[in-house]
């Protein structure tokens, strides 16, 4: 039976069964149904461009390991032409359109956009909740940009991409999950016959090409369509103040508090199960702006913590938020790294490559003219 936990007053949970909400999800799921025949009937026109616009989104609201993909065609194209960044900013306080700067705050364009500027300095990483107005000032003065990467916009349909590649997590791809409230799909499973490229995300780094099969068999991919599995390759330990930047070397620490407000944590805290024996983890939800009563809760909960030798360890996206709130100096007497995160990809039962296909849709669009020189 599907259910939903909901928090309540007082750190209650109900979980309410399936069935409650499978008549709410038939009425999201007929309104969305119409709104995709509008589209795919051609009633309401897409706007198109004569640059390269590369779509990566999912069906699934969050959780997908977006920003580690975007991170990762970022940074196979930055060098081949001048690359933007365009995406809704969720979760910021303005609207409209606006460029990030490496000095923002994730207030101004949101957490994931500061996190990939901070990556991608010379990318221009832009938010605004219009992608077609949002492209059409990209490709203008004085950006001039030459293809645009669209930041989870497989449901901004008002924008036609000239190639989409739609995420799916391993865990629970799309073919097992339901339409929301039910499940987690902002619209029905069919919408994947849109994707040009499928990635299977946050894969075991071991698989067998039996259960690779069996994946593929789930999702049901058209002829055209490329799968390809991924997995989440994280990085040493970031010092993130003062004082864990005079730490030293972690390997001899046992234990680490992990705090997150990240939509699935659930890959992480495993990895990071295999470095510290004694791993307790704070989980706050998706995009949280953390408060000075979340760091007391943070201060407390390190403080009881047993052991002598311990640190607190968060993510990226995490720490653009903590690191821009007043807040965050009621933790500067105790050690706080965070750790990045990137995609690794596995070849899949073709052995064709993800960033080939890639660069091949790019450099055949720039041959044919849809870039200009």
């Amino acid at each position: 039976m599907i259910q939903l936990s909901l928090s309540g007053k007082r750190g209650s949970v109900w979980i309410i069964p399936g069935w409650i909400l499978w008549p709410f999800a038939l009425m999201y799921g007929f309104v969305v149904r119409i709104r995709n025949l509008l589209f795919d009937k051609q009633i309401i026109r897409p706007a198109r461009f004569n640059i390269p616009v590369i779509l990566i989104g999912n069906l699934a609201a969050g959780g997908t390991g977006k920003t580690p993909c975007v991170d990762y065609v970022a940074t196979l194209l930055e060098k081949e032409l001048r690359l933007a960044i365009l995406s809704r900013g969720y979760g910021r306080k303005t609207k409209g359109f606006h460029v990030a700067e490496t000095t923002n705050t994730w207030q101004a364009v949101g957490d994931e956009p500061l996190q990939l500027k901070l990556k991608h300095p010379d990318v221009t990483v832009a938010v605004n909740e219009n992608r077609e107005e949002g492209i059409r000032n990209l490709i203008g003065d004085p950006f001039q940009a030459q293809c645009i990467l669209m930041d989870d916009g497989f449901q901004h349909r008002w924008v036609a991409p000239g190639l989409s590649i739609l995420l799916t997590d391993y865990s629970k791809p799309y073919s097992s999950d339901h339409l929301l409230p039910m499940g987690y799909l902002r619209e029905h499973r069919s919408g994947s016959k849109r994707a040009d490229i499928i990635v299977v995300t946050k894969a075991p780094p071991v698989r067998s090409p039996v259960s690779d099969k069996a994946m593929i068999r789930k999702l049901k991919p058209l002829p055209h369509q490329q799968v390809f599995f991924s997995y989440l390759l994280y990085g040493d330990l970031i010092p993130a103040n003062e004082a864990a930047s005079h730490w030293g070397q972690t390997s001899d620490v046992h234990t680490a508090l992990l705090i997150t407000g990240i939509a699935n944590p659930d890959p992480l805290a495993d990895h990071l199960r295999l470095l510290f024996s004694n791993l307790s983890h704070l989980r706050f939800p998706d995009h949280h702006p953390f408060s000075e009563r979340d760091v007391k809760k943070i201060t407390e909960a390190f403080l009881n913590l047993f052991q002598k030798s311990k640190v607190i360890i968060t993510t990226e996206k995490d720490i653009s938020r903590m690191k821009h709130g007043h807040a965050f100096g009621m933790l500067r007497d105790f050690p706080v790294f965070y750790i990045p995160v990137s995609m690794g990809f596995h070849e899949n039962y073709r052995g064709q490559h993800f960033h080939q296909t890639i660069l091949n849709y790019v450099r055949e669009s720039k041959s044919s003219g849809g870039v200009d020189q």
